[in-house]
C-alpha cells in the first residue's frame, strides 16, 4: 500500500476537518465567511509551521492547492444540495456521488504528490509521544476523523435514492401505538449516523487487533435492534443492508490505505 509520510497524514487530517466538519455540506449557506476565515487561518498556521524546515516554494504549491480545492468543493456542494432534492428514477449510481468521490480522490492524490517530499515537523512532532510513535497517533487520528462525517456524508450521497420514503411510518420520529394509544418514539434524529460511526470505529479496532470473527457480532447486534422493521419493510431491509456493506467496505479501504 501507499506509505504515507507524516506530512501527508497531517495534511489529510486538516483537509478532512475543513471539508467535512468546518465547512460541512449541510451548513454551507450559514456563516460561510466565518467558515472560510477559520479554514484559512488553519492553513496559514500549518504553512508557517512547515516553513521552518522547508522552502516556501514547496509549501506554497501545497497551500494553494488546498485552498483552491476547498473552494471547488464548496461550489460543488452547493450544487450537490440542489441535486439531492431531485428524485432518482433508475438504478445507476448517482452522478453526484461519482463527481463527489472523483473530486476528493483527485485532491488527495495532489496532496500526496506535493507533500511526500516535504520535511515533517520534527521540532513540533517528536518521534515518540508517551511511548506511542507519532506516526501511529496521526494514522489513528486520521482514521477516526474519516469514520464519522466523511463516511456518513458519502453514504448519504451514494444511497439517497434508496432511502425509505417519508410516508413510511417507521421513518417518523414518533407515533401513537394502535393498541395502547401511548406516544412511542420510533427513532431519534441522528441516532442512525452515530450508530454507523460507532460501528466503523469498533470495526477498525477489531481489524487492528486481528479479531475479524468478532466483527460479525457488531452487525448481529444491529440486526437484532432493527429485526422487527427489517422483517416487515423490504425497502428498509435493502437500505439497511446497503449501509452495512458500505460501512464494511469503507473501513477496509480506509484502514488499508492509512496503515
Amino acid at each position: 500500500m501507499i506509505n504515507l509520510s507524516e506530512t501527508t497524514l497531517m495534511w489529510f487530517i486538516v483537509h478532512f476537518i475543513v471539508d467535512y466538519y468546518i465547512m460541512h455540506p449541510n451548513k454551507l449557506e450559514k456563516q460561510m465567511l466565518c467558515k472560510f476565515s477559520s479554514s484559512l487561518i488553519i492553513y496559514i498556521t500549518l504553512f508557517g509551521c512547515f516553513l521552518k524546515n522547508n522552502s516556501w516554494k514547496e509549501i506554497s504549491f501545497l497551500f494553494i492547492t488546498s485552498i483552491v480545492s476547498h473552494t471547488l468543493v464548496y461550489y460543488f456542494n452547493r450544487d450537490l444540495n440542489k441535486s439531492n432534492t431531485q428524485k432518482f428514477t433508475d438504478n445507476s449510481i448517482p452522478y453526484t456521488f461519482i463527481r463527489h468521490v472523483g473530486l476528493q480522490v483527485f485532491i488527495l492524490l495532489l496532496i500526496v504528490i506535493l507533500s511526500q517530499s516535504i520535511t515533517p515537523l520534527k521540532s513540533f512532532l517528536p518521534l515518540v509521544f508517551y511511548g506511542v510513535p507519532t506516526r501511529t497517533i496521526l494514522q489513528w487520528l486520521l482514521l477516526i476523523i474519516l469514520m464519522h462525517s466523511p463516511a456518513n456524508t458519502t453514504m448519504k450521497i451514494a444511497f439517497e435514492k434508496f432511502q425509505v420514503p417519508d410516508k413510511k411510518v417507521y421513518w417518523l420520529q414518533s407515533f401513537l401505538d394502535d393498541k395502547t394509544g401511548n406516544h412511542i418514539t420510533a427513532t431519534i434524529p441522528g441516532a442512525g449516523a452515530l450508530i454507523g460511526t460507532m460501528e466503523r470505529l469498533i470495526t477498525c479496532l477489531l481489524m487492528d487487533l486481528g479479531q475479524y470473527a468478532l466483527i460479525g457480532l457488531i452487525f448481529t447486534s444491529k440486526s437484532v435492534a432493527r429485526f422487527d422493521r427489517i422483517s416487515k419493510d423490504q425497502a428498509f431491509a435493502e437500505y439497511y443492508l446497503l449501509g452495512t456493506l458500505y460501512s464494511v467496505l469503507f473501513v477496509i479501504i480506509a484502514y488499508r490505505i492509512i496503515f
